[in-house]
């Protein structure tokens, strides 16, 4: 594709990127190899003012990013982001939504480093462009991101209190995806609470979705997560 002129396109840098961001949780490499290509293109297209060049440049490079976090390759991922926020600044006419995705991405890099604070008023950041946006679900994405830093700093009955706005919100749009995320992590944040009920049955709920959606790993760690509830409420036998 990289290689044919016909394919030299900012149609197609977009279409690649959107290809590679439904396939970051089911084949991550593959993704990968997809917005290399989405660069290549976009480094191919006419130089100009008026082309679109690197507004193509600067979305290959964020979803590059993108695949990377989701192939545990954080250092890379932060670079990625780091060159497609430059090239999106220098561009007179910048989406702030398009900078939002950045910076959502950049937050859940930082939470998986423990870098929670900064990844938490990151995650707030972009939240609050996406809801003047009225991308639901995006909003939703960074309000789960938020809940998470908050689990992960111990506050556990905060964050499962987040958690749960965002399952509603999810169930009230129909976003699958979130919802299971939701209900896993509300689960874990409720099992360190020793709520077992709640736990369990957010478990058992995210991996009826987890199922639905094909997303084998996440149900691979739920089923782990459901032995753990079994331990920690002495049932061992």
């Amino acid at each position: 594709v990289a290689e044919n002129p016909k394919a030299q396109t900012a149609g197609v840098v977009r279409y690649l990127c959107a290809a590679a961001h439904d396939l970051h949780e089911k084949r991550p490499q593959f993704s990968l190899e997809l917005t290399t290509t989405a660069n290549a293109v976009a480094l191919a297209l006419e130089k100009g003012p008026h082309t679109a060049r690197r507004f193509c440049i600067a979305l290959s490079l964020r979803e590059r990013a993108n695949a990377l976090r989701y192939l545990g390759k954080f250092a890379d991922a932060l670079k990625a982001l780091e060159y497609a926020e430059k090239l999106f600044d220098r561009m007179p006419a910048t989406d702030p939504h398009d900078v939002a995705i950045v910076w959502m991405i950049r937050a859940t890099i930082l939470m998986e480093m423990d870098h929670l604070a900064e990844a938490q008023q990151l995650a707030g950041a972009s939240r609050r462009i996406f809801c003047d946006y009225s991308d639901g679900a995006r909003e939703l994405s960074a309000l789960l991101i938020e809940a998470s830093c908050l689990h992960f700093a111990g506050k556990n009955a905060e964050a499962a209190s987040v958690f749960e706005a965002v399952i509603e919100k999810a169930r009230v749009e129909g976003n699958t995806k979130i919802l299971a995320h939701a209900m896993n992590d509300a689960a874990t944040a409720y099992l360190d609470l020793e709520d077992f009920g709640r736990a369990e049955r957010y478990y058992f709920e995210a991996l009826i979705v987890f199922d639905e959606l094909g997303l084998a790993t996440d149900k691979a760690v739920i089923a782990w997560s459901l032995a753990l509830v079994l331990v920690r409420r002495g049932e061992l036998g």
